[in-house]
């Protein structure tokens, strides 16, 4: 299906090394082209998010925050976006990254050279930014073993999308059973991951 979607980018992806570099060069690639909402399959919204109704070429919205003291940047995340198509920070952020393309193979550098690179651009472009990232539960950074508790209250919850560590489940043999449990085990359950779901599928 990519390749049906980006026909014209099939040199970029054919030499990209990381999937964190694919992902990415993808991301910005559809974005370009057709506009819309990015979304990583490991965010649950679970209430309706915040987006300007009228959306101009040179306006892009952000979701999220990052972490300043460990990205050099002004702390804005790319991993939820949303814009027109033809939008300026996201051509100017995929030429960034063909042009960097073989440079940037160690996903590390790389992230960090995207998230410095992106900031740059935001803060130098209009944009509108919203938080709508669940950071924390009851004072403590979201993690999964507040995801795969019963005891954590939804009432907890007071933004619009909330996010899974996929790679610490995937990686992870405390979290094994998630991998066993059907779609229905999950949202039978009482895990605060379950109930997430339900809601976020007005169930």
């Amino acid at each position: 299906k990519i390749k049906t979607l980006l026909p014209e980018y099939l040199d970029e992806i054919n030499n990209c090394k990381t999937r964190y570099l694919l992902n990415n060069l993808i991301k910005y690639a559809i974005l370009h082209k057709y506009g819309g909402l990015w979304l990583p399959s490991s965010s649950i919204i679970v209430k309706p998010l915040i987006i300007l109704n009228s959306l101009r070429r040179d306006k892009l919205i952000t979701f999220g925050n990052n972490n300043t003291q460990l990205i050099n940047n002004i702390g804005i995340s790319d991993n939820i976006l949303c814009c027109n198509k033809d939008n300026l920070i996201i051509s100017n952020m995929l030429t960034f990254i063909k042009n960097n393309i073989n440079s940037f193979q160690n996903s590390i550098n790389f992230s960090k050279g995207i998230n410095a690179h992106f900031n740059k651009i935001v803060n130098d472009h209009n944009h509108h930014h919203t938080n709508q990232i669940q950071e924390k539960i009851n004072n403590v950074p979201v993690n999964n073993g507040h995801l795969f508790s019963n005891q954590v209250s939804i009432d907890s919850i007071d933004c619009n999308i909330v996010h899974v560590n996929l790679a610490n489940i995937i990686n992870n043999t405390k979290y094994s059973f998630l991998i066993n449990m059907s779609q229905d085990d999950i949202l039978n359950s009482n895990m605060l991951l379950g109930r997430l779901i339900n809601k976020s599928l007005n169930r």
